[in-house]
């Protein structure tokens, strides 16, 4: 499948700045204590950060209003699903626990205070774009099961004709909510390449760590999509990675070596590798972003911008 912006998206909106995190091969199924105190600390520490604040006088927000009354959304009316978020906490409201899936991204999206979507891939025939509404398409509200029109030119994130998300980043869609039958999520992280570009590196950085961390029973043989902030740690390693657009074969392979390079990268965690003594010496973040080189792993790039790059694809 892909995951693209518009020209006509980024044209309205040109400093906007999208992260991406891709994962299946999960078992929701599972209830795990240890995402839901994170996601309990990780709420106490925003509502003691906004203490005398409101979230939407804060500079975490104001660059999300600014964006909607730029796409021409009213944020009075509508507000970011992160302000949404930031506000109910900073009353002191809390936020539930759902599902394990669900825990991590909260608790993901309001440490960063980033709006960050949840998509089930397997309800997406081909791809998801980020773009304006247009004739025929429908969106069926959360919780809901009757269908309802978006405005014209509208900015919204869809699968066809099926609107997944309303007005950029206000509300998701009963379509390609994440349940306990989940097995395969993207996270697609909304930011400004001038304003918290590097926050949305961190974020999705720790959504694999965080993921990858959990016990094998929950993430299986998970597959992995990752931000270019990881890619660069590995190129440091000395490990050079391109992204290579005609390829669709999803293998995990570095697209800058062949085949037998390949072979011989795969085969360090088994000890038998060029790559071991170099292993010893690594401190254990560097350790923690080689261990991604897993051969049932794919790695891309997957953040995407209005002057480089604006779509990927990959095999899910």
């Amino acid at each position: 499948m892909y995951y693209q912006v518009s020209k006509e998206f980024f044209e309205k909106l040109p400093n906007a700045y999208f992260g991406a995190v891709a994962v299946r091969g999960l078992d929701n199924t599972r209830e795990i204590p240890e995402l839901e105190q994170m996601l309990a600390e990780n709420v106490a520490a925003c509502e003691a950060y906004f203490t005398g604040k409101k979230p939407k006088e804060t500079e975490d927000i104001v660059p999300y209003r600014t964006a909607f009354t730029a796409l021409g959304i009213n944020p009075n009316k509508f507000m970011c699903s992160i302000e949404a978020l930031l506000t109910r906490i900073a009353k002191g409201k809390g936020f539930p626990h759902i599902n394990a899936a669900v825990d991590l991204g909260n608790a993901v999206s309001i440490k960063h205070r980033l709006p960050m979507g949840a998509h089930d891939l397997d309800t997406i025939d081909e791809g998801l774009d980020v773009r304006l509404a247009g004739e025929g398409d429908t969106f069926i509200p959360f919780g809901s099961t009757e269908e309802e029109t978006p405005d014209a030119g509208e900015a919204v994130y869809a699968s066809g004709k099926e609107i997944r998300t309303r007005r950029w980043t206000w509300r998701q869609s009963e379509r390609g909510k994440i349940t306990e039958e989940t097995k395969a999520i993207l996270f697609p992280i909304d930011g400004f390449s001038d304003v918290n570009q590097e926050e949305v590196h961190k974020a999705a950085d720790e959504l694999i760590d965080l993921f990858y961390s959990l016990k094998s029973p929950y993430r299986r043989k998970a597959v992995w999509v990752m931000n270019d902030s990881t890619v660069k740690a590995i190129r440091k390693l000395g490990v050079s990675l391109s992204f290579v657009p005609e390829d669709r074969l999803g293998m995990g392979l570095v697209g800058s070596m062949d085949l037998a390079d390949n072979m011989m990268l795969r085969s360090f965690r088994r000890g038998r590798s060029l790559f071991t003594d170099q292993l010893r010496r690594l401190n254990s973040k560097e350790r923690s972003v080689l261990r991604l080189l897993h051969p049932d792993l794919s790695l891309h790039i997957t953040v995407l911008r209005a002057d480089r790059q604006t779509e990927v694809k990959f095999l899910v």
